[in-house]
């Protein structure tokens, strides 16, 4: 597989179709611990991904070759946001400092990254993608 790095893009980098930040909750969602919609599943191409902001975690949604997976957008070594590097293999680069992880199981591949980024459940609802935070059940 060719490595495909996220190419500028014309809309914007949240998904403001879908958006959940605290102050902009239905009240009928208050926590994460719901599943939120990200996306049509039929809009998120294969190779792509796109970026929710849920409660003030920036989550990145992957379509790897038609399977979703959700990742913090967050590097555990510097804190810089990794949707913006390279995906290759099922890995997404840091685009900072090189570190790979994996997007499947957000294993910390290569220095100098040491420490797994956050994983989330990700499913098709009625055609959309979803994705919950179940850190805390």
């Amino acid at each position: 597989m060719e490595a495909l790095c996220a190419p500028p893009r014309a809309e914007p980098l949240f998904d403001t179709r879908f958006p959940v930040s605290k102050d902009r909750i239905p009240p009928d969602r208050k926590t994460m611990s719901d599943w939120i919609d990200v996306v049509p599943a039929a809009e998120l191409a294969t190779d792509d991904h796109r970026i929710v902001d849920i409660d003030d975690t920036a989550i990145a949604v992957f379509n790897i070759e038609g399977e979703f997976f959700a990742i913090e957008d967050l590097c555990t070594h510097d804190y810089g946001g990794l949707a913006g590097g390279c995906v290759e293999n099922g890995q997404i680069i840091c685009p900072r400092h090189g570190a790979h992880f994996d997007i499947r199981t957000g294993e910390a591949l290569t220095p100098p990254a040491y420490e797994p980024v956050a994983t989330f459940p990700v499913r098709i609802h009625e055609g959309m993608v979803q994705v919950r935070d179940d850190r805390d059940d």
